[in-house]
């Protein structure tokens, strides 16, 4: 999916007609342009950092039992999740900067991360498990809520939630324990 077929999602449900194919675009077709733009980056940063994270690993080296994240180059790590030395899983405590734990030596982090860049209007997001539909949605609620305009700002806001909802949990029963109260 590309940034310029969500904004021609966006257009269409704005009930505009499609202008992304023309050669030059009006000072308020750049400025509508700019801002959806900048929307997809904040709706995208938003779904890899509370819904679906974007996983990476990288092979470190922990010295005397820490490692700062700031040795990773242009990465924005969200939090850790497994810290491996060979088929080992070793247990770690982790920091806003750094984690700790009771090892030295080479190890191999699995952490969570925001996307390195921002995307512009010609880029393609290759993250397969977001659908087209789902970031109008979310491109364009966020979009209303900085135009103040409320009902269809909570419409669209509802509507990409509900469906990162069931990405989310897709085949996973979500069943609470029985308590006693």
């Amino acid at each position: 999916m590309t940034v310029k077929s969500i904004l021609a999602e966006c257009i269409q449900k704005m009930g505009l007609d499609n202008f992304l194919d023309n050669q030059s675009y009006t000072s308020d077709e750049q400025k509508l342009v700019s801002r959806l733009v900048f929307n997809v980056n904040a709706v995208y940063r938003e779904i890899v950092s509370a819904y679906l994270p974007l996983v990476e690993a990288a092979d470190v080296t922990v010295t005397d039992g820490e490692f700062a994240f700031s040795n990773l180059v242009n990465v924005r790590i969200l939090y850790p999740i497994r810290l491996e030395a060979g088929d080992r899983e070793i247990k770690f405590k982790s920091y806003a900067t750094k984690i700790k734990c009771d090892y030295s030596g080479a190890a191999k982090l699995t952490y969570a991360c925001l996307p390195s860049t921002d995307f512009a209007f010609s880029d393609s997001i290759n993250d397969v498990r977001i659908p087209e539909g789902v970031m109008a949605s979310g491109v364009l609620a966020e979009y209303y809520f900085q135009n103040k305009v409320f009902d269809l700002a909570k419409s669209f806001d509802s509507d990409f939630r509900v469906a990162l909802a069931r990405i989310k949990y897709r085949g996973r029963s979500m069943f609470l324990k029985e308590r006693r109260w």
